[in-house]
Order: C-alpha cells, then structure tokens, then sequence
C-alpha cells in the first residue's frame, strides 16, 4: 500500500517538473478520447447495420407473381409483399372518420408483426399508426379489439350509416353496447383489431380480405424487407437492378453517407490511438 502511494507521489512530483511526463499524459489523454469516439461510432454502425432494412419500390405497372419471385430469390430478402394506398371509412360510437391507409398483404403484416392474420371479411386489422389516427376524431378508448363498420377503397366517405346517430350499436359489429345493429349502406361490420410490430411506426398500415383481393390488380408499388442493413450499397444496387424506383432515396443516400462518415472516424480516431500509444512508449523510456 506504502509503495503504491510512493510511484503516485513520484509521478506527480515528476509531472509537475518533467516536460516529457506532461506530453505522455497528454498523449494518453488524447489517445484514449480518440478510442472512446471510435468504439462509440463502431457500435452505432453494428447496430444500424444488424436491424432490419425495408424499402418501397415502384414500378411502371402491376406486380406480377414472376417479378415477386426475382425479388424473393435474393437471400438477404426476409419479405416482400405488395401494397397500395386506400381510403378507409370507419364508424364507431355514432363516429365517422375516414383516413388513409397502406393497404399491406396478409403475408407480409404476419412477418412484420409476428401475429397470425386470418383472411376473414369479419375482421380488419390495423397498426399502432393508424389506430392512434383514428383515436384523433372517434372516442375510443385503448385496448386490441373493437366492434365497428367500416367501408374501404372508392366506397370510403360514402357510406350513410345509421351510426352517425348512434342507433347503430350492438353485436360483434358496433360498439358493443349490445342493442341490435342496422345495416348501414356502404359500411359492413368487422372486428377491429390494433396489432403492434413492435417498432416506431411513421405510416399507417391496414389489412382486410378486401384490399387483399385487389392488390395484384392494381398494385404497383412493393414494400421489400431485409433482414439487414447493408454497408456497399448492395441492396439499392439490387432493387435498381430490377427496374424499381426506390422511393425516400436521398435519405437512403444520406444514411449511407453518414455511415462513411463514421467509418473515416472511426480509421482516423484508431490511427490517432496508435500514435498515441506510440508516444507514449517513447517518451516513458526517456524518463526511465
């Protein structure tokens, strides 16, 4: 313990009188700073480069299933599925709101929430996005399942239902309350259901048998996902290849930009390191 307290006193005695034991601690100092930075931005770089990647991609027509096929041949490809953008008309508690919504594949919804999607006309499925939209003008509450009407695609806004003056409420359709339900015109019953994918949502996504059914008619855009990011540029290479125009491209660019930003850091702070280190070894034989 003495002899531990002697080398401490001695080298700040030595600091204060020796030139050379201020750079080498300045060098350490510096070196060790660099180090820090870089481990930082190393991690930042794994983590970007092990979460999921996913793009969305047009083309000039609809989407056959052979052009489906050459995307999915790719390994890296965890799911592709088409999707268009739909009105959707929603009543609730003698509410009505209609918003829009990316109509998304049932295959596809399944891979990114991990949660079983049925194909039934009964139930209409919704993301965190889009249940936190309709929560802005219908008053319901939190919660997974819902009661409700609602219309999809041209027939959005158009419905006339009974529900506006609240009579239309009761039974698996409606808002529970359990009075007997009237058919609305251009509105059918369906169960909502709010699933969570488990990440931060900026687009409101929805799935029904409906929009299912008219998505390889009328789709031309695919949403494609990838089960890691990439750092050459591979995957844009890739999509461009086969004729797509990836769409938000200069932000992709701007992502990749910033990576090579950190990657330069990140060579410099541990050649910085280096030298460091060099420096110090140097100068602590000079005052042995």
């Amino acid at each position: 313990m003495n002899r531990g307290r002697d080398r401490i006193a001695k080298f700040l005695r030595a600091r204060k009188q020796n030139d050379t034991v201020k750079i080498i601690c300045l060098l350490a100092l510096t070196g060790i700073s660099f180090l820090i930075s870089s481990l930082y931005h190393a991690w930042r770089i794994y983590r970007y480069v092990e979460s999921p990647a996913e793009y969305i991609i047009t083309g000039s027509e609809t989407v056959s299933n052979q052009r489906m096929d050459e995307i999915r041949q790719n390994k890296d490809v965890l799911q592709a599925g088409r999707q268009m953008e739909v009105p959707v008309s929603v009543l609730y508690g003698g509410e009505e709101v209609t918003m829009s919504c990316m109509a998304l594949s049932g295959e596809y919804m399944e891979k990114l929430t991990s949660q079983k999607i049925t194909g039934s006309a009964s139930r209409i499925y919704l993301n965190q996005a889009a249940f936190k939209e309709l929560q802005k003008t219908v008053q319901i509450d939190e919660g997974t399942e819902f009661g409700i009407r609602y219309c999809a695609g041209e027939d959005a806004g158009t419905g006339t239902g009974a529900g506006r003056d609240g009579s239309e409420k009761g039974g698996e359709g409606d808002d529970g309350t359990g009075a007997a339900a009237a058919p609305s015109p251009g509105y059918r019953q369906a169960k909502l259901i709010v699933i969570n994918t488990g990440r931060e949502e900026a687009e409101s996504f929805i799935y029904t048998a409906e929009t299912q059914r008219r998505l390889p008619q009328e789709a031309v855009s695919l949403r494609v996902g990838f089960g890691k990011h990439d750092l050459d540029g591979s995957h844009v290479e890739f999509l461009g290849k086969l004729g797509y125009n990836i769409e938000k491209e200069e932000q992709i660019l701007s992502e990749e930009n910033e990576l090579d930003r950190m990657l330069i850091h990140i060579r410099y702070g541990f050649l910085v390191f280096g030298i460091c280190i060099l420096g110090v070894l140097v100068g602590r034989r000079k005052i042995i």
